[in-house]
């Protein structure tokens, strides 16, 4: 009866050692479902992070010098004297 015992022992030993295998087996398929979630996850934040800088997001507005003169070079001094004018109004404008 003591070699049955034994024998008993060893099935459920092999038995729990499949157990074991597989449960190993589970969490090595686990982590590896973790690690590529976490890579794509990673990837698509990646992505959106580049869309935002490059179209999404309003550049610093340059420096410029309000009291330059744009267009052609005049070196004529400005014009600031007062003349007086007058405005005209035809009949048709008026209502």
């Amino acid at each position: 009866m003591a070699k049955k015992s034994k024998v008993q022992k060893k099935k459920a030993s092999s038995v729990t050692e499949q157990k074991v295998v597989q449960e190993t087996n589970k969490v090595g398929y686990s982590n590896i479902c973790l690690l590529v979630t976490s890579i794509i996850a990673l990837l698509v934040g990646l992505a959106c992070f580049q869309f935002y800088v490059n179209v999404i997001a309003v550049p610093n507005l340059p420096a410029i010098d309000l009291n330059e003169w744009w267009g052609t070079n005049t070196t004529k001094p400005k014009d600031t004297s007062i003349r007086p004018f007058r405005v005209l109004y035809i009949d048709s404008v008026s209502i």
